[in-house]
């Protein structure tokens, strides 16, 4: 992955110029004065040590609040910092999971293979799903011959 850290107009013009040829684009969205920032700093910093050294292609980059307007990338309806915004093929989500390093690159690692693999669930054969559903109508049919059975006992004993 290549990994940038924005610090100057000149990087911020980089940034924006290698944006649209990622299909994958992870931006990590930091203040300065933000008290979550500073204790998540030294995690981000172990996660990009370990974007460099990963083969993916990606571009990490880390945005401070000040460079944040000049950004391609959307920025909209932030809830707060630190934000990590991941961009696929247009669109974007929040990252939602445990801010580890680990994590965030176990997160990165399913969404590059799901896009490999076309993002489809493999489904069961029908064989396997017509099997199952001649057990559950079994299990079905046998409460119902039960209820049945029930109900004319009670029958006879009201007689």
């Amino acid at each position: 992955m290549k990994v940038k850290h924005i610090g100057g107009n000149n990087d911020l013009q980089e940034f924006n110029d290698e944006f649209p040829k990622h299909n994958l684009v992870v931006a990590g969205f930091f203040a300065t004065w933000c008290g979550h920032c500073k204790t998540f700093k030294p995690e981000w910093e172990k996660f990009t040590g370990e974007a460099k050294k990963s083969p993916l292609q990606a571009l990490v980059a880390t945005i401070p609040e000040e460079y944040m307007k000049g950004a391609k990338c959307d920025q909209t309806d932030f809830q707060g910092f630190p934000t990590v915004r991941i961009f696929k093929d247009g669109k974007f989500e929040d990252y939602k999971g445990e801010r580890k390093a680990n994590e965030l690159m176990k997160h990165i690692k399913t969404l590059v293979s799901k896009s490999q693999r076309g993002g489809k669930k493999r489904r069961r054969s029908k064989r396997r799903r017509t099997q199952r559903k001649r057990r559950k109508m079994r299990k079905k049919g046998r409460r119902r011959y039960k209820r049945k059975t029930h109900k004319r006992r009670v029958r006879k004993r009201r007689k």
